[in-house]
């Protein structure tokens, strides 16, 4: 748990559901920061048993290997100091389920895991001699997940094209209320645009600058849980003036800056989903994502879209001009994806189960 974005969001509400159904629940886990859990994500942990464990690092090459030897372990770990569980869910990655469950159940986020080997495997005979015995457990390991649940329609299309499964599309959960801006006045808006993530580069934070250039006359906000200290510089240093950066808020001082903001930015490329961009339009930011991966569904209907800087510029400006007519509509689009409606759907499956 050490980011705090998304992935960490989805674990804690499939948490909730398990503890509200009734389950004895013991959460695997690198790092358990329950004080910091609370003051980002208002969580308490109700009495949940914690297991830490360390997270696998390579010591030399054939990391492939060197994993495969890791996992194994640690799966006969868990078993022999916890036992066999009724039901196991991971929320990482596919790879940390360890086949201690019964029942064994994925959120996939995006099928990344090992995705490296398929294409090289196919195009290199060599390559695909060395990883063989790794693919066919990865395989072994894969198949032996009963349910793999998607965060989006395009994750679940990449899990059916990457791994040949079928996924059920669960959308994640989104703290709505936390974000609703009933007592605010239109008046204490300011025309600003406002960006949320981790400040990573996959996050693609550089567009914001870019579009910043474009428009002089507008504040842009870029906030979010510095992942990586370099690139965080890197964009301190290359900033407008027009352009402030807010690293490591804290949850509600996010929700003051959203209020804030009228238009909200999603920078990312082929992003999974976009929690950050449901909150966003639950606080009454109109969104302006790029045209491509999850972020499309969860605005579908509401916000615009874009392909280039030049088409995004061009976007707010519209955005701004018409933000009076389309906040409520961002806002009643957002309540869909409440997390209490999540939660339900998890308790749905489990049932089904």
């Amino acid at each position: 748990m050490k980011p705090l974005g998304g992935g960490e969001w989805v674990c804690l509400n499939v948490l909730e559901a398990l503890l509200e159904k009734g389950f004895e629940t013991v959460l695997l886990t690198e790092q358990f920061r329950e004080k910091l859990l609370e003051d980002v994500f208002n969580f308490r942990s109700k009495g949940l048993v914690t297991f830490p464990f360390k997270r696998f690092k390579p010591r030399f090459k054939l990391q492939a290997y060197q994993w495969l030897v890791w996992h194994y372990g640690f799966g006969r770990s868990v078993k022999s100091r916890l036992g066999h569980f009724d039901l196991e869910f991971s929320t990482q990655d596919v790879a940390f389920n360890f086949g201690a469950g019964k029942t064994r159940v994925a959120y996939v986020h995006f099928p990344y895991f090992n995705a490296h080997l398929y294409p090289d495997a196919a195009s290199n005979r060599l390559l695909r001699l060395y990883y063989a015995p790794v693919v066919k457990y990865w395989r072994r390991h894969l198949n032996g997940i009963d349910l793999l649940l998607c965060n989006s329609e395009f994750t679940m299309l990449k899990v059916e094209e990457r791994w040949g499964r079928k996924g059920v599309v669960v959308y994640p959960p989104v703290d709505v209320r936390f974000f609703n801006p009933e007592a605010l006045s239109e008046t204490e808006r300011d025309d600003a645009v406002i960006s949320v993530g981790r400040i990573t580069p996959v996050k693609n934070f550089e567009l914001v600058l870019d579009v910043a250039r474009m428009l002089p006359g507008l504040k842009f906000v870029i906030a979010g849980v510095v992942a990586d200290v370099n690139y965080y510089y890197k964009l301190l240093g290359a900033k407008p003036g027009n352009v402030h950066i807010l690293p490591n808020i804290r949850r509600d001082r996010l929700r003051r800056e959203l209020w804030r903001a009228k238009v909200y930015l999603h920078p990312m490329i082929n992003e999974h989903f976009g929690i950050s961009i449901v909150e966003a339009m639950a606080a009454g930011c109109v969104p302006v994502v790029h045209n491509s991966g999850g972020a499309r569904e969860a605005v579908r209907g509401v916000g615009y879209l874009y392909n280039t800087p030049g088409e995004c510029a061009s976007m707010i400006e519209r955005a701004l001009k018409y933000w009076r007519a389309l906040k409520e509509e961002a806002i009643k689009r957002a309540a869909s994806f409440d997390r209490e409606i999540f939660k339900n759907n998890i308790k749905k499956i489990l049932d089904s189960l």
